[in-house]
Parts: structure tokens; C-alpha cells; sequence
């Protein structure tokens, strides 16, 4: 999206942009900026609103299924830990509907983003027809429905890209003239796409993580559809658009952590541009120069701090030892209780999460031993979350407090506690100790 934005404010618009990667502050799914976004909308501060809400969680990357084209809201058997993620991108397509709705509802063209749906005859991909696609989504549907909203589907290969990947615009009913003229491109390549969106290669990195990525005359086609919907709105010269949605990041790592695009997408108000060669310049101001490249580690090419700032802003503390008080050991319990027997001993259900954590290392060891001499690359992206539960988590409140090793009659004892472990050390140890 920051290629876009670069564009449109080169034209000479005034563009206002906000990131879901931008930080919780700048987050769209349900917080204070979001109601700001529609309250802008509703007293007209922008004349037109770009929307391109996450499509990971939709991406037939996923080895899980995790929209089924029946549960395009996420399906009922996900994993909990892909439940919140799947959540999250629910929240931001709630938001852009609302947005969109707002804009209806004030005469704001607006337009949105997104991959194509796999299981449409003009974007059919057999393999990945039984996923979702945002499209799917009831909200999304009533909108297209309540709006009357125009719509086009293009190939990202006949704008430039490596790969073909089908995407779909639809906006507002004056949008039209622009996405038929503009917009409707398919793909016409012979043969097969130089990359395919989906994988990893040899080092394990996604392969169709790059593909997010807008090619540049696609960029360019935007700008021009946005501009060209202004002028039948707007025919007085710049205007003030509004962008929200997925950072479209480099398919090079490197160029997006040094580039002075980086911080480039801008919520209200002034705020630092971290990453920016001058973090202070205001939103949208140009002075005609062109600022210099940051190179990483060169602290030379950046902008000073401001003296008000240095002036108020106290220098961190360092090494500063912390203390607290020492607590009294807790009475020494000559006649623990136990034993016990698993049931006896933990909390109800800890025995099974703990036997499902252990077949989920094993398959992560059975894939980095089985998959060749990358194995280990691929399964470290499989690696199940820690399994950690607190005394209070794991253990009956009769067993709080003690150690418990089950031996061989199947029993959970009680480790007694002795004298130091270090007097039932070799002499020498026990002198180093």
C-alpha cells in the first residue's frame, strides 16, 4: 500500500493512510480510530476511501482448512490458537463494510481489494475451490447488494506481476466507467506463471508472501481509477483520499526496513514517521526536496531531535539494581499428602492437553527428520506454543506446594524435603558450591 500511497501524493493529493500493522494505536477493528475514520466520512473530510482488508486467513497457503466455503467466517473445528488470528481479519472486514456503508450513505466513492474467490469459473483454482473468499462473507455480500456496487475482476500477470494471481475490485456505482476502462484485465500469458503463490522454498520462506506485493503499473492503474472517479466527483484538482488496509510490503525484506517509506502511511494528526530520515515532517508536506536514503546503522542522515524535546525528556536510568524484601520460607510439612494417582493429582484436563502438546512435538519431529535436508526449516514454521501452566493450573489444591515423581506402582509421591541437595554432592562439587 506505501507504493500507492507514494503515488497518489506524487500526483499531488493529500493522502491519509492507516495501517492494521501500524501499531494497537492504529489498529481499525473496533477502537476510538476507527469511529474517527467514519465520523471524518460523515462530515466529508475525504473525497475518496481505498479499502484492501488482510487476506492471509483467506490464503490457500494454510495446510488447515481455516475458512471452509460453507464457514467463510472461520470454521468450528479451528485450532483455539488460529481462532483470535481468523477473529482479528473478522474485525477489520466489519470495519470496512462500515466504512463503505458510510461512505454509501454520504456520496464518497469509495473502492475495495481483494483476491478473487477460487471457486468463480473466471478465477477457478480446483485445488483451493472448497476455501473462502472474503466475497463469501454475508456482510459482504448484503453490501455489494445494499450499495449497488460495481465490480471488476483482473489478472495482477497482465499488470506485471510473476504471478497470476486474481483479484477483485468492486466500489461504488460511479466507480464503474473507471473499472471497465481501467480495470479489466485478464490474463492472456501462454503457458505457465513464472511463480506460483503457494509453498516455500528451499530456505523455507513463503513463497507467496511476495505476491502480496502490487506491481508497479498496477499501482498506477489504482491511482488512475481513483483519480479518474474524483474528476466526474471532485473536478477541482487535488483531493483527499483516504487508505486503509494491509502494508504492501517489499518482496525484498531488506528494501522495506531501510526504504524512507517505511512509518509513510499516516493517521490524523501529526506523529512520528519512525523509520524516516525525518521523523518530524508533517503528514502530507512536501518541500520540493527529495530526502536522503537512510541506510541502516548511519545515524548521520538522521533528523536531530528537537531541542523542546531534548530539553524536557529525562536520560534513561542504567543499572539500576533491583531490590525486594526477602520472604520467610514456608514451614517445613513432615507428612506431605499422597500419594495420588494422575486423576487425584491434576486438574481436569491438563492430562490430555499435555498428551495432545506431546503427538504435536512429534510430528514436528517426525517432519524435520522426514522432509530431507530442509526438514528443519519447514517443521520450525510447525512448532506447537509452549505448553507452561502455573501450580494453580496443573495441580488439585491438595498438591500445592510439594514435588511429586510417580514411580513404579503408578502413584503420584510426594518428593520429601531433606537437607541441601548440595550435601549429598562429591566433596569437590560441594566446595565449588
Amino acid at each position: 500500500m506505501g507504493a500507492l500511497v507514494s503515488q497518489l501524493r506524487e500526483r499531488g493529493h493529500f493522502v491519509f493512510a492507516c495501517d492494521k500493522q501500524d501499531g494497537r494505536e492504529n489498529s481499525l477493528d473496533g477502537t476510538q480510530l476507527a469511529d474517527d475514520v467514519v465520523e471524518s466520512i460523515d462530515d466529508g473530510l475525504f473525497d475518496f476511501v481505498f479499502e484492501c482488508p488482510p487476506c492471509k486467513s483467506f490464503a490457500p497457503t494454510h495446510d488447515l482448512l481455516l475458512r471452509p466455503l460453507e464457514e467463510p467466517e472461520g470454521g468450528d473445528d479451528v485450532p483455539p490458537e488460529w481462532s483470535e488470528y481468523i477473529g482479528r481479519h473478522n474485525r477489520y472486514v466489519i470495519f470496512c463494510v462500515r466504512v463503505a456503508r458510510a461512505c454509501h450513505a454520504a456520496g464518497i466513492p469509495w473502492l475495495w481489494e481483494h483476491p478473487a474467490a477460487h471457486h468463480w469459473a473466471a478465477t477457478e483454482w480446483p485445488a483451493n475451490a472448497h476455501r473462502a473468499s472474503v466475497w463469501d462473507m454475508e456482510i459482504v455480500i448484503a453490501l455489494e447488494e445494499f450499495t449497488g456496487a460495481a465490480s471488476a475482476i483482473n489478472a495482477q500477470c497482465a499488470y506485471g506481476s510473476e504471478y497470476r494471481k486474481f483479484t477483485r475490485l468492486l466500489g461504488a456505482m460511479v466507480c464503474r466507467p473507471a473499472l471497465d476502462a481501467l480495470a479489466s484485465r485478464m490474463c492472456t500469458c501462454k503457458g505457465k506463471h513464472k511463480k506460483v503463490a503457494k509453498g516455500r522454498d528451499a530456505f523455507g520462506r513463503s513463497l507467496s508472501a511476495p505476491a502480496a506485493v502490487y506491481p508497479t503499473p498496477y499501482n498506477t492503474m489504482l491511482a488512475d481509477v481513483i483519480e479518474y472517479t474524483c474528476e466526474i466527483c471532485e473536478p477541482d484538482g487535488a483531493v483527499s483520499v483516504f487508505l486503509c488496509g494491509e502494508a504492501g510490503a517489499s518482496a525484498d525484506p531488506s528494501a522495506d526496513k531501510s526504504s524512507s517509506e517505511v512509518g509513510a502511511a499516516v493517521s490524523f494528526g501529526p506523529r512520528l514517521h519512525v523509520g524516516s530520515s525525518r521523523p518530524h515532517e508533517l503528514d502530507g508536506a512536501s518541500d520540493g526536496v527529495e530526502p536522503p536514503r537512510v541506510h541502516a546503522g548511519s545515524l548521520r542522515l538522521l533528523e536531530p531531535e528537537l531541542s523542546d524535546v531534548l530539553s524536557v525528556e529525562p536520560l534513561p536510568e542504567t543499572n539500576v539494581i533491583v531490590r525486594t524484601d526477602p520472604e520467610d520460607p514456608p514451614d517445613r510439612v513432615e507428612d506431605p499428602p499422597g500419594p495420588f494417582t494422575d486423576d487425584e493429582l491434576l486438574n481436569e484436563g491438563v492430562y490430555d492437553r499435555f498428551v495432545k502438546f506431546g503427538s504435536q512435538v512429534v510430528s514436528v519431529l517426525k517432519r524435520a527428520l522426514g522432509s530431507g535436508e530442509h526438514g528443519w526449516k519447514e517443521a520450525r514454521d510447525h512448532r506447537p506454543t509452549a505448553f507452561a501452566l502455573s501450580e494453580e493450573e496443573a495441580l488439585r489444591p491438595a498438591a500445592h506446594g510439594f514435588t511429586y515423581r510417580k514411580l513404579s506402582d503408578g502413584l503420584c509421591h510426594p518428593v520429601p524435603r531433606g537437607p541441601s541437595c548440595h550435601e549429598h554432592r562429591h566433596p569437590r562439587l560441594r566446595r565449588a558450591c
